[in-house]
């Protein structure tokens, strides 16, 4: 793959990813980010004109300015309609999503493992062969019944509909490997899955995390999917990579790999995943 940052507009996202990252206010950052903003503002319509350069990154920090806001019923709608095409559609990040799992876990082995967000199962089929037990969970009874029927012939799994910013249906310390994948994006605050995780996983247990790289969010990617004419953005939240070492650290967890993947055809652009691997302390 080529390096990151090519073009004008990665540049700018570099420079407004660091200042966010470090919360140190540069002087030429206003500018910087009115920059950005007014070639955003097609892609984010919820801007505001009158939006100022610092007012809007203050709003990017706390996650607010990603696609439109919708309410997590509204997010799971969209998935619930999404389901119908979402295995067929052309979508590199999906398809990065299932390589990057791979060579993060597949050769390792676990007694249990908690698939947050298995959608239409696109890694259960893996998790299924390194784990003995699979606890599927999605918020998108769509999504499930699609995992369900297309994974049908596999033992070892159990789905469950669950909302994961809440308790999750598993005892403390009895899971060995929880998996997070394109999930966190859709979720303002990562706390509770942060501390779910470190409930339910044994000492020495693994999470592990890949998400949509902060600086594709920069640059106003979001995920979506088209219906006839039209484009679906659904909405999602902007979490810096500091966001999630920060949250994972205050939940006990250390960090053990951090990597940024490109699809093959994302040579000179930015990173489209970043994926973490995280040991629970004992």
């Amino acid at each position: 793959m080529g390096s990151r940052y090519h073009t004008f507009d990665i540049h700018l996202t570099y420079i407004v990813w660091r200042a966010l990252e470090t919360d140190r206010i540069y002087q030429h950052s206003e500018h910087v980010h009115l920059a950005l903003l007014r070639r955003r503002r097609a892609v984010i319509p919820d801007i505001p004109n009158g939006c100022s350069g610092m007012a809007c990154a203050r709003r990017f920090k706390e996650g607010t300015l990603v696609g439109v806001l919708e309410t997590r019923m509204a997010i799971q709608a969209a998935y619930n309609e999404w389901s119908s095409t979402y295995d067929s559609d052309s979508n590199a990040t999906r398809d990065l999503d299932r390589v990057v799992t791979e060579w993060g876990l597949g050769t390792s082995r676990f007694a249990s493992v908690i698939e947050i967000g298995c959608g239409t199962g696109k890694n259960t089929r893996l998790l299924s062969q390194i784990g003995t037990r699979v606890l599927a969970l999605d918020f998108s009874d769509s999504m499930l019944a699609h995992a369900q029927r297309k994974l049908r012939d596999i033992p070892n799994v159990v789905f469950s509909l669950a909302d994961i910013t809440t308790g999750w249906p598993c005892a403390t310390r009895s899971v060995h490997l929880v998996t997070c994948n394109l999930v966190l994006e859709h979720n303002q605050d990562m706390s509770p899955v942060f501390t779910e995780a470190a409930r339910v996983l044994v000492g020495g247990g693994w999470l592990f995390i890949c998400e949509l790289h902060p600086c594709r969010q920069y640059q106003g990617t979001v995920a979506n999917y088209q219906r006839g004419t039209r484009r679906i953005q659904v909405a999602a939240f902007v979490h810096h990579i500091s966001d999630f070492l920060e949250v994972a650290q205050n939940s006990g967890f250390t960090l053990t790999s951090l990597r940024e993947w490109w699809h093959e055809n994302d040579d000179g652009k930015a990173p489209r995943l970043v994926s973490f691997l995280f040991e629970r302390g004992a």
